[in-house]
């Protein structure tokens, strides 16, 4: 007959329940995970990616040193600020082509609580943007060449049926104009009329980027629901036979997220993947309980 001390029930009940009950187990969406990429190339040096994720914090930098310098920087905080810094820059007398990207991303699940409303949630999203896109001239007097400066923001929701439509796609590019002063581009999102206060000039050859996103009614899901967000901040500086230019494109306390709802009572919980020991402690849990029932029968 099977024997077992009473303090072992209670033990293996919440293993199993560690290991059984969370909820991500259920879910088939993305875990909460911060990524960031760095690529930078100079003429004469060409160093490997730079790379990091973690489930709270990735940093990633790398500089390029050769005829002209490239540095790339990006700092993601799961659910929290991005910051994307891409910058290069031309020595005198030097040609070829430089450039830096950057890209911090997060991602993160969340699950629909709180008191149920009785009919679908609406989901507004707040999302923050500062930063500048800008290139200098050490020199009047020297060639421009092609310089541009960039930065992309994308907001992509998942829900239990798959991947959905960017909630926000957008991009801007600085780049050199013949007579040596600056031209913004914008595309996606950022080509709206309306977002044309989003840009304020800080010099003949520098936008500051600095608003709040507000996108109401972004989702629409039912109570219960779990649905995940990745949020991507990408910069880019780039130049081609530049000669004493800087590039520069700095984005910091970007893609921070607030999650609100019309409907009352209503909360939004991050659901954290479970620790990937916990199958495996309850599995040699499992075992040893198997052997030590054998050895009382």
């Amino acid at each position: 007959m099977l024997s077992l001390r009473p303090v072992a029930l209670p033990w293996l009940a919440s293993i199993l329940g560690l290991a059984l009950a969370s909820p991500a187990l259920s879910v088939p969406l993305p875990p909460t995970l911060a990524e960031a990429l760095v690529i930078a190339s100079a003429p004469g040096a060409t160093p490997p990616d730079a790379t990091d994720s973690d489930p709270v914090t990735a940093i990633a930098s790398l500089t390029a040193n050769g005829s002209d310098d490239a540095m790339g920087q990006a700092i993601a905080t799961v659910d929290g600020p991005l910051r994307s810094q891409s910058t290069t820059s031309g020595a005198s007398g030097s040609n070829g082509q430089s450039q830096a990207t950057a890209q911090a991303k997060w991602t993160t699940t969340y699950e629909i609580g709180g008191i149920d409303p009785g009919a679908p949630v609406d989901v507004d999203l707040t999302i923050r943007v500062d930063g500048s896109l800008s290139f200098f001239e050490n020199n009047s007097g020297v060639s421009l060449g092609q310089i541009f400066a960039d930065m992309n923001l994308n907001v992509a929701p998942s829900t239990t049926s798959g991947p959905q439509p960017a909630l926000f796609a957008g991009a801007t590019r600085l780049l050199a104009d013949g007579a040596g002063g600056a031209t913004l581009l914008r595309t996606g999102g950022y080509a709206s009329a309306s977002r044309d206060g989003d840009f304020t000039s800080c010099g003949s050859q520098c936008i500051d980027v600095d608003t709040t996103l507000v996108l109401d009614d972004a989702l629409l899901l039912g109570f219960g629901e779990s649905f995940a967000l990745t949020v991507s901040l990408t910069t880019s500086a780039f130049m081609i036979d530049g000669l004493e230019i800087d590039v520069d494109a700095d984005f910091f306390s970007t893609g921070t997220v607030e999650l609100t709802s019309d409907a009352p009572g209503v909360t939004f919980e991050v659901v954290h993947a479970p620790e990937p020991g916990l199958p495996l402690l309850a599995a040699a849990a499992l075992a040893g309980l198997a052997i030590r029932r054998r050895r009382t029968l």
